[in-house]
């Protein structure tokens, strides 16, 4: 995350802990008053302007950052810091967790859309075997009834279909492959 980012969530937090939003001059004289109350330090409305971008006067030293992060309720801005490190390393393990499907987390008869580029989307129905039957197909060649077999799906990457059965039910004899979003991978939603 970038410094702006950050910021910005501490922004929000001060906001939580405000009850409120900071937009007006008068906004900004409370929220000076109620940092002073809650950590006894002093940070003055000018400063807490350039804090949320409201003047442009340059970047908060680390000292305002402290403060505003101890009114957040953080021990300071390097508090704050570790905190939403964590809290992103902890997000992004369970992104990548959830971003994964494979054909052992599946019953049969769930139902999966798959979605790519703007206007490709496909709903497949999992019929156990590392199977999946085209449901509906809108926008790609895939097409209803067709059988692929698929033993993982996962998020924002190209999906690799091999053909089992055409439309019509029939056993193809040789393997028909189907890739879905080669170029910026697919999404998918099991309902």
């Amino acid at each position: 995350m970038t410094a702006e980012e950050l910021e910005a969530l501490l922004r929000k937090e001060v906001e939580q802990t405000l009850g409120m939003p900071v937009r007006t001059p008068k906004d900004f004289d409370l929220l000076s008053n109620k940092i002073y109350e809650k950590t006894h330090e002093q940070i003055n409305s000018f400063t807490l302007k350039r804090f949320y971008g409201y003047i442009d006067r340059g970047r908060c030293s680390r000292a305002t950052l402290d403060i505003i992060s101890r009114f957040a309720g953080h021990r300071d801005w390097l508090a704050f810091l570790q905190k939403k490190k964590e809290e992103n390393t902890a997000e992004s393990s369970s992104e990548e967790i959830a971003s994964l499907l494979t054909a052992d987390q599946l019953q049969v008869g769930d139902l999966i859309k798959l979605t790519w580029q703007s206007d490709r989307e496909v709903l497949v129905r999992y019929i156990g075997d590392e199977c999946l039957t085209i449901l509906d197909s809108k926008n790609s060649k895939l097409r209803t009834g067709e059988v692929y077999q698929c033993n993982a799906i996962v998020n924002k990457l190209p999906l690799v279909l091999k053909g089992v059965k055409d439309s019509h039910g029939n056993t193809l004899s040789t393997a028909k492959v189907y890739v879905c979003g080669k170029k910026h991978g697919i999404v998918f939603k099991v309902l």
